[in-house]
């Protein structure tokens, strides 16, 4: 028999509504042995007794307890968890829902193996508007992120005894009672296992944290106490402040002596103009440490080529004197062996492995990174390092299907993509770059240094990870920073065997990242998720501080350069740059009978159609809508050229398929005559282009079997094929939403087929035309914009995308053969189809190893 879980909810003035969809959330969970208890916080709104009363005479396991006066989070949560009976116990908003499988999830991964004391999610927004956003998709423990921000938030399920233990829910930290409690269990235990799902929607009501994360600055107060007395419990000598974004700590570790840091940095003396001045890198790299570093004792060993012009040393020893340590390699380079020279040489007991080509930005770097090694559990520290125009070189190594350079592009004062914010907190990670990055000489001893073998690239990832292996942490800061002129002395570039020697050495983890998310899409590191893994969008626009006039210009120039910072932005951008072409060449179809043309502009609007909905689905649900009828327009336009007047229903049609969503929440009946009004208009619209169709066939069953041919009689290998393609797909469409409970939408398709059949049927019997072909194209975008409205908690939604964007491609490219003459057309027009057909699978469904 499963372990019971307790779900604690404090209750205070909860809408009626609100309080509803919470409690049913836990009704509605898959494992059956949980208790929900409900502390009513002497709430002063009538309905809050009346929800309460009516879910306990619903269900037994509601527990109801009822404050006489007042007390704020802490004390309600302090009541539930006496009243706990379960094994676990679960923490719930009493606004917030959970997904039906949440708690199952959780208790699965609580007793895996030899179990675990402490389980937290992933977790996203809940909006006014009922969409989800902003998934919050979060790293495996990371204790050094959780001291400068509570990461871990939604949803936790924890042992109770463990909570009892550690002194349960503390007074005085209302507001941060959560972030306080996890610190102290984490003091207990590190036990504790992430869940890479969105099981928690944390809803955005007017006044919570989700919508303004300023609106309870004494929470963040709380906070800083919380996490100062965490730090004075383990012996860290630190001062805790507020970090620069509301949520986000600053722990400022003392340095209590200050021994010698060795520099090592290996060069050959070579020089270049960055930014319109001519640069000699060493020189620089050492100059900017002498005169900007305020630590005290820097020692700079300097490995040097045979090569370096004598100017160079000569420069390096009048402005670093007796702390420059010269040591020549007479050998062919090897970026390892020099570092391991250069150790050699030097004398401290820290050591700051820097490339040639940075230049120190804060003056405190040195000390920052030091102080971090004062903890024994922290084997090295990397800083943030920037490209010469202020974008983000390097925040940290992300081993995820690669090696990455986290972040790379986004702008040096941005806090980064998402609720995580991963450029404003010191968090650990998995890797960090040998550019620049501090290391204690007892751990670099006990690794054995760099492996020669790896004499270029990926030294750095051995290295770090033969530290991660001794059980040490790997901590970023941002309050470090560097500029880095990446690859302006040696060419960037992987030799094959050192692609096979790391593969060979560390497989598994660089294909599992633990600080990153495997719900991530691979090859990136820029923390957007794999396509409709949780159905938000991974990133939010933040740029407060800047102009609208730059902020336009950065966007439009990350379209461009494809920047990670306007990933979301991207779709739309390239969907107008592709109308623009595209309806210049329908215009031009106009012009006269060319099949050429018309095979063009009908095959560019297969191809623009299916991109788009690859780059589409990653995003904001508005850029989707824009997308798609940006898409819509030029294959529109191209029809309207080639087949008449069905085009104009096309958009009207695709129009409202895509906004439907959204307006049945707030207007239902608007909702309704906008629906009415575009079949309406479809059915006088194909009535009007009936008297010039030829006839499709006769019976309705021929009818039916026939239509999504699209504009062709149904006849012929490759027209039959497409028949069978696109009701396959819409079985599979159907189907899923049968599976994932999503009656409304089954009734809704269903409907629109018959009423589509038959008043087609209606008008091909009264013009002797196949009118109903074009309803079928009409169909075909009204499944996509639906699909496309899927939120993350429908089971396979990826699939039954997929399933309406092939049953789109099949009928246009029924089209575009329709007009094909030949068959080196056809298997051209084939090619297109199924190119497109995998580019979307791939995208909207992602590799199986995300699974």
């Amino acid at each position: 028999m499963a372990p019971t879980v307790s779900v604690l909810t404090a209750v205070f003035n909860p809408t009626r509504a609100d309080l509803d969809a919470c409690i049913a959330s836990v009704r509605h969970q898959t494992l059956g042995e949980w208790q929900h208890v409900l502390v009513d916080d002497a709430s002063t709104e009538p309905h809050v007794a009346d929800a309460l009363a009516a879910a306990a005479a619903a269900d037994d396991r509601v527990v109801v307890i009822r404050r006489r006066e007042q007390g704020g989070i802490v004390a309600a949560s302090t009541d539930a968890l006496a009243a706990a009976t379960g094994e676990f116990v679960a923490l719930l908003d009493h606004d917030d829902v959970i997904e039906p499988t949440a708690l199952a999830d959780m208790v699965t991964a609580l007793t895996a193996g030899d179990g675990a004391d402490l389980a937290y999610s992933d977790h996203d927004i809940l909006r006014a508007d009922g969409m989800f956003a902003t998934p919050a998709l979060k790293p495996d423990f990371s204790p050094e992120q959780l001291r400068n921000q509570n990461y871990i938030l939604h949803f936790v399920v924890a042992r109770r005894s463990v909570v009892e233990a550690a002194g349960g829910f503390r007074p005085g930290f209302d507001g941060a009672q959560d972030h306080d409690l996890l610190l102290r269990i984490s003091e207990r235990t590190d036990r504790i296992v992430h869940v890479p799902d969105v099981l928690y929607h944390w809803r955005q009501a007017a006044t919570s944290v989700a919508a303004d994360p300023s609106a309870k600055t004494w929470a963040y107060d709380a906070g800083v106490r919380a996490v100062q007395e965490h730090c004075d419990r383990v012996g860290i000598d630190a001062e805790v402040t507020a970090g620069r974004l509301p949520g986000t700590y600053r722990v400022r570790r003392r340095l209590a002596e200050t021994p010698t840091v060795s520099v090592i940095i290996p060069t050959r003396g070579g020089s270049r103009r960055v930014l319109g001045v001519d640069h000699c890198f060493v020189a620089e790299a050492v100059r900017s440490m002498v005169e900007t570093s305020s630590y005290p004792d820097l020692e700079f060993v300097v490995v040097y080529d045979t090569a370096t012009p004598q100017p160079v040393l000569d420069y390096l020893r009048a402005i670093a004197g007796d702390r420059l340590v010269l040591t020549e390699y007479t050998k062919p380079f090897n970026f390892s062996e020099k570092i391991n020279v250069g150790v050699e040489a030097s004398s401290g007991e820290l050591l700051l492995l820097l490339n040639d080509d940075t230049e120190l930005i804060t003056p405190d770097a040195v000390e920052t990174m030091a102080a971090l090694l004062t903890d024994p559990t922290v084997g090295m520290v990397g800083p943030k390092l920037l490209f010469p125009d202020g974008t983000v070189q390097d925040g940290g190594h992300v081993y995820h299907e690669h090696v990455l350079a986290g972040l790379v592009g986004w702008h040096g004062a941005s806090p980064g993509p998402g609720q995580l914010r991963p450029l404003a907190v010191e968090r650990e990670v998995s890797g960090v770059t040998a550019a620049s990055a501090m290391l204690r000489r007892d751990v670099f001893d006990e690794i054995g240094g760099f492996d020669p073998v790896l004499y270029i690239n990926f030294n750095d990832v051995d290295v770090s990870l033969k530290i991660r292996a001794t059980g040490r942490r790997i901590v970023w800061t941002p309050f470090a920073s560097w500029y880095h002129f990446e690859s302006q002395t040696r060419e960037a570039s992987a030799e094959p065997e050192e692609w096979a020697e790391i593969d060979r050495r560390w497989h598994d983890e660089i294909n599992a990242d633990p600080y990153y998310n495997p719900r991530f899409a691979p090859r990136r590191t820029d923390w957007l998720e794999r396509p409709w893994h949780s159905g938000a969008p991974a990133l939010e626009e933040a740029d407060a501080d800047q102009g609208f006039g730059s902020w336009l210009l950065d966007r439009l120039g990350g379209t461009i350069s494809g920047s990670s910072s306007s990933a979301w932005w991207r779709a739309p951008m390239l969907a107008l740059a592709l109308f623009v072409t595209s309806w210049a060449l329908a215009a031009e179809v106009g012009a006269g009978p060319n099949p050429l043309r018309r095979i063009g502009v009908t095959g560019g609007a297969v191809l623009i159609w299916t991109l788009l909905l690859a780059l589409a689905f990653h995003r904001r649900r508005w850029v989707l809508a824009s997308a798609v009828l940006l898409a819509a327009a030029p294959a529109a336009s191209g029809h309207l050229a080639l087949a008449g007047r069905e085009a104009v229903a096309w958009i009207g049609t695709v129009l409202v398929a895509t906004l439907i969503g959204p307006v049945s929440r707030a207007r239902p009946p608007v909702a309704w005559a906008l629906a009415g009004a575009v079949t309406l208009v479809d059915a006088g619209v194909w009535w009007l282009a009936a008297d010039d169709r030829a006839g499709s066939g006769d019976g309705a069953l021929a009818f039916v079997r026939d239509a999504p041919a699209v504009f062709g009689a149904g006849d012929g290998g490759w027209a039959l094929a497409s028949v069978g393609v696109w009701w396959a797909a819409l079985v599979v469409l159907v189907a899923v939403w049968i599976m994932g409970r999503h009656a409304s939408l089954v009734i809704a398709v269903v409907a629109a087929l018959a009423v589509l059949t038959v008043v087609a049927w209606w008008i091909a019997d009264q013009q002797g035309s196949s009118a109903a072909d074009v309803g079928f194209v009409l169909l075909a975008g009204v499944l996509v914009a639906a699909a496309a409205r899927f939120d993350h908690e429908a089971a396979g939604g990826p699939i039954a995308v997929t399933a309406a964007s092939v049953a789109l491609g099949v009928a246009w490219s029924a089209s575009l053969l329709e007009f094909a003459d030949g068959r080196w057309w056809a298997g051209a027009a084939a090619v297109v189809t199924l190119a497109g057909s995998i580019r979307v699978t791939v995208g909207l469904v992602g590799r199986s190893s995300a699974d």
